[in-house]
């Protein structure tokens, strides 16, 4: 039997007790949610920002900053992380992290859909990680409601992918 396993982006991962390393010798493919601009479950952007609003509720000092510390990722502050998309850099190491943990079974979910206030990815942003994760030779999982994925947006990924859609 064939097994993919679909699982939080490293830095997440940790935090919710999923061992990459280890679940990689268990799956053919292990496929990070690496979605820097999904504020839904499983969205990088969404889940550090309720942490980081936990963080805050909790009177702690510098919830975005502390936050930051602890996944080791340059963060913006909280009204871009609630309300925007991650950088480029934030997928650069999770991708890093992914390739070194996972070995041959990585592979990058990134969030190709577009849906106003939910899936806010730039067009830009989503066409460098995709070249870096094709440069970096990690497959790439467009994630996750297909049908919400702009035809335009999708011509150019097959583009940037060397096929036709």
């Amino acid at each position: 039997m064939r097994v993919a396993l679909d699982v939080f982006a490293p830095a997440l991962g940790r935090l919710v007790g999923q061992d990459l390393a280890a679940l990689a010798r268990h799956g053919e493919l292990l496929k990070a949610m690496l979605y820097l601009g999904t504020h839904g479950p499983a969205g990088l952007s969404y889940e550090l920002c309720r942490l980081a609003r936990w963080l805050e509720a909790g009177a702690v000092p510098s919830p975005v900053e502390q936050l930051a510390g602890m996944v080791d990722l340059p963060l913006p502050e909280m009204p871009e992380l609630c309300h925007g998309s991650l950088s480029e850099a934030v997928f650069e190491s999770q991708l890093d992290a992914l390739r070194r943990l996972a070995g041959v079974s990585a592979a990058a979910g990134i969030d190709a859909v577009a849906i106003k206030g939910v899936a806010v990815l730039p067009d830009a942003t989503l066409e460098t990680v995709t070249r870096r994760a094709l440069q970096a030779g990690v497959p790439l999982v467009l994630s996750w409601d297909l049908m919400a994925i702009p035809p335009a947006r999708l011509e150019r990924l097959g583009r940037l992918v060397g096929r036709a859609t």
